[in-house]
């Protein structure tokens, strides 16, 4: 009786080990694919961001034209 019990607590005690083990690869595996996400929301700032700055250098290239032009026409 009472090794029918330890082999039912081996049996118990192997079962969360298994079930432990899985749950840390698929912990693992959402951990890889929020580090990924992250990234790629870090991706989508740093593009806005240079986006924002060509808009801002274009706005400047056409300023400076435009007083190349008024130069121009004066000289």
């Amino acid at each position: 009786m009472a090794n029918q019990k330890v082999q039912e607590k081996t049996n118990t005690l192997e079962t969360y080990t298994k079930v432990s083990e899985k749950l840390a690869k698929h912990l693992s595996k959402i951990s890889a694919v929020h580090e990924k996400s992250a990234g790629a929301k870090a991706s989508e700032k740093d593009v806005k961001a240079h986006k924002e700055k060509i808009s801002d250098q274009n706005l400047e290239i056409k300023a400076l034209r435009t007083k190349a032009a008024e130069w121009q026409f004066k000289g």
